[in-house]
């Protein structure tokens, strides 16, 4: 393949990913679970959306991250429990790339909902592009 072959067809499957992606977002834009990241206690989109608010709040190092106690966890055990279970407060309870990415994109666009889905957008097609050229890279064109 050559090199022109090969920028058309990334291209194009850029185009493709990004188009499938844009379609999903304007859909979702419309639905009722747009809103669910900053309402609906029971989810981790509230719960990444509360720690991303820390972040920007300034707690850059997680000194008083944020631990999600939803309805079922309450009923499971009581709070200090929880947090003996994971090893004290300062403990993070998942990893916190996406906490910190929010965040950033946050104080980047702001918190509406179709600017941030377009920066998550431009992720996930940079994803699909580093996917593409590492195929490429490992088994050839």
């Amino acid at each position: 393949m050559t090199r022109p072959q090969r920028t058309a067809v990334l291209l194009l499957v850029l185009a493709v990913a990004a188009g499938v992606r844009l379609a999903n977002l304007l859909w979702v834009a419309g639905q009722p679970v747009s809103e669910y990241q900053r309402t609906w206690p029971e989810g981790d989109m509230l719960t990444h959306w509360r720690w991303s608010d820390r972040i920007l709040a300034g707690d850059l190092l997680g000194r008083d991250t944020y631990h999600p106690y939803p309805s079922w966890m309450e009923k499971t055990a009581p709070l200090e429990t929880w947090e003996r279970w994971r090893g004290g407060r300062s403990v993070f309870h998942k990893a916190p790339l996406y906490p910190y990415a929010l965040a950033a994109m946050r104080a980047v666009v702001g918190d509406g909902y179709l600017a941030l889905g377009l920066c998550q957008l431009a992720l996930g097609v940079l994803n699909v592009a580093l996917i593409f050229l590492l195929a490429e890279r490992y088994f050839g064109a």
